[in-house]
């Protein structure tokens, strides 16, 4: 179709004459051209296809709404626009390519209005409640943290902003191990259903399950690292492999394990370190210092060094909401 729309425009604009051969000649080197190019359009679009059905599935209802009603704003727009152009200019509708030329200019003002709706701030939110707000970046849970349960806690911080997001694939593979006749993975398919259930039923919470239209072609973590990829969403996760394959393709993790580690206590049973005694403690001969963090140490048998800089010896340390006490005992 494109050929013969084509050919006699190429001969004209070559000065060549219009004749049956030419014309066939171009309508056949059009098909091949289009014919090789079959495959990579074709992929090209179902790629398309999928990032834009994998972008709504992450939006919230009022978002959708929004862009919907940009569409039909920049449609009236346009009409409006046009019927006064032509009331007020009617000499800028003639020519031959008047009418490709008016089709330009509204497919760019409807594509710009569009973009600007979606880009405001969401402005029917407060008509359709679909949760709280949230900004920031996309989070997409993975099986072992439902697994983990830390992963509510967390979340309950409020550290974390933006919506969390669980694929359908990660609740069907949690729903698997839920019904093996493994014990061991029926115990942790439960532990990530109960996991996913309070998550799903805490109102202070942002979550929502992300109805993946994307057919799964590959294993659960090269699945889930595409999906994060193809919304720009981050992965939250405790698995190393998939921590591995998720920066590899440049996606970024945020790992609990990781968390932990950085969240452990400065110092261990037996660790030695100076310490000077400000205070007398709670407990008979306690005495109390402070570190230069500010984390408080309680030293048994300390009282009599009030004043003095001495060597303690960790014993235990406590993690409370209001931070770390450390027990120690003089070295």
């Amino acid at each position: 179709m494109i050929g013969v729309k084509a050919a006699p425009y190429l001969l004209s604009s070559f000065g060549l004459n219009q004749t049956i051969a030419l014309k066939n000649a171009i309508i056949v080197s059009v098909a091949i051209l289009f014919g090789y190019l079959s495959a990579p359009l074709t992929s090209a679009f179902r790629k398309f296809n999928s990032d834009f059905i994998a972008q709504i599935s992450s939006r919230r209802p009022s978002e959708v709404v929004s862009g919907i009603v940009g569409l039909v704003a920049g449609l009236v727009i346009f009409y409006l626009l046009l019927s006064s152009l032509h009331l007020s200019a009617p000499w800028l509708l003639s020519g031959e390519n008047s009418s490709m030329q008016i089709t330009y200019l509204g497919g760019f003002l409807i594509l710009y209005l569009c973009v600007l709706t979606m880009v405001a701030a969401d402005p029917l939110s407060s008509l359709i409640k679909s949760g709280p707000k949230q900004f920031g970046k996309a989070k997409i849970l993975d099986s072992n943290v439902l697994i983990d349960r830390r992963i509510h806690m967390v979340l309950s911080s409020g550290f974390l902003e933006g919506p969390i997001l669980i694929p359908n694939s990660v609740i069907n593979e949690i729903h698997l191990l839920a019904d093996s006749t493994n014990p061991e993975k029926r115990m942790r398919g439960k532990r990530g259903l109960e996991c996913l259930n309070d998550l799903l039923n805490d109102k202070q919470l942002y979550v929502r399950v992300l109805e993946e239209k994307i057919k799964m072609t590959s294993d659960t973590d090269s699945h889930l690292v595409f999906l994060a990829d193809t919304i720009k969403a981050d992965l939250i996760t405790n698995d190393l492999n998939l921590n591995h394959v998720a920066k590899m393709k440049g996606v970024r993790v945020l790992n609990l394990n990781e968390l932990t580690l950085s969240l452990r206590p400065h110092f261990t049973a037996g660790e030695k370190f100076e310490l000077s005694i400000t205070r007398e403690g709670n407990e008979k001969n306690q005495g109390v210092g402070h570190l230069p963090d500010g984390t408080m140490v309680v030293v048994e048998g300390g009282l009599k060094y009030m004043g003095k800089k001495i060597d303690v010896t960790a014993k235990s340390v406590l993690q409370t909401e209001a931070g770390q006490i450390v027990f120690a005992r003089p070295a």
